[in-house]
């Protein structure tokens, strides 16, 4: 029987500045990984699921969707979204991804701080806010 590697989603410190969906690139974290020391490559992909290349890093350039404040035991919803919308979002541009999942416990690998606007931007370019579209009724 093979194991399947399953992967956390993260964001790299080079790549929080992301200003468009296009730009916005996610490095994938192997579910088994810990806390690390030194420097580690992992893999990074557009949000449209394609390949940018490998990347290393240290514990203080990644940072997970997850707050350390969240609720421990369950997936995230913003997180479970940004999943649902980057397999979507690959699907469409014809590129495969390895399975994702949310994570239900805060990450010992993400010690990079990320500022509320930081954080509320990349989630926004990844999808993981409703699009409300508001119509305002002309008056005379």
């Amino acid at each position: 029987m093979t194991d399947r590697k399953r992967y956390h989603l993260a964001w790299h410190e080079l790549d929080q500045h992301a200003a468009t969906e296009e730009e916005l690139v996610y490095t994938l974290i192997p579910v088994t990984q810990g806390r690390f020391e030194g420097s580690l490559g992992f893999e990074r992909f557009m949000a449209n699921g394609q390949p940018v290349g490998p990347i290393g890093a240290t514990t203080w350039q990644l940072a997970s969707p997850r707050l350390r404040a969240d609720t421990q035991g369950t997936p995230h919803h913003l997180e479970v979204k940004l999943i649902r919308r980057l397999v979507e979002r690959a699907s469409a541009a014809g590129h495969v991804l390895p399975e994702i999942i949310a994570s239900t416990t805060p990450r010992e690998w993400s010690r990079l701080p990320l500022s509320g606007e930081v954080r509320s931007r990349l989630l926004s370019l990844g999808g993981a806010f409703d699009k409300v579209v508001l119509r305002f009724k002309e008056t005379t």
